[in-house]
C-alpha cells in the first residue's frame, strides 16, 4: 500500500511538473505580444504563437496605417495559414489606391483563403483592373500563391 501511494504521489508530481513546464514554454497570445512580433517582423515568433495569433493580427491590422497594414499583410503571406479574420481584413484593401498595400493584400489573400470569393476578386483584378501592375500581381497571386 505504501508503494502505490508513493507511486501515485510521484505520478502527480511528474504531471504537475510537466504541466508547469508546458505552461512556461507556451507564449501568451495577446495584443502586446503580437504587436511586438509584428514590429520586429518576426515570422517564426508569430508562428510559435500558433493560429490564435491570426485574429489578433487582423484586429491590429484594422487599426493600423496603410503602410503598417502592408507590412502585416506581408506577414500573413509569409505565415501562410488559412484565416477567416485575415481574409476579411485583406479583402477591404484589395482595391485600395495605395500601391504597396494593394499588392501585399492581393498576395496575402491567396495564402489565407482558397474560398471562391477570394479567387473571384483576384480574377476580376487580373482581368479588369485599369492598372497593369495590379493585373499582373493578381495573376501572380492566383498562379503562385493560392492555397487551393
Amino acid at each position: 500500500m505504501q508503494r502505490s501511494y508513493g507511486m501515485r504521489l510521484l505520478g502527480i508530481l511528474l504531471l504537475t511538473a510537466v504541466s508547469a513546464f508546458g505552461a512556461l514554454r507556451l507564449p501568451a497570445v495577446n495584443d502586446a505580444a503580437v504587436l511586438g512580433l509584428l514590429h520586429s517582423r518576426n515570422v517564426e515568433g508569430l508562428k510559435a504563437l500558433g493560429k490564435d495569433a491570426l485574429p489578433v493580427m487582423a484586429r491590429i491590422y484594422e487599426s493600423s496605417t496603410p503602410d503598417e497594414r502592408a507590412g502585416i499583410a506581408e506577414l500573413f503571406y509569409k505565415i501562410g495559414w488559412t484565416s477567416a479574420d485575415a481574409k476579411r481584413v485583406l479583402l477591404k484593401d484589395v482595391h485600395t489606391q495605395n500601391q504597396q498595400l494593394r499588392i501585399q493584400a492581393q498576395w496575402a489573400l491567396g495564402r489565407v483563403s482558397g474560398d471562391d470569393d477570394v479567387v473571384d476578386v483576384l480574377l476580376a483584378n487580373m482581368q479588369n483592373d485599369p492598372n497593369p501592375l495590379f493585373r499582373d500581381k493578381a495573376a501572380c497571386a492566383l498562379a503562385e500563391d493560392q492555397i487551393h
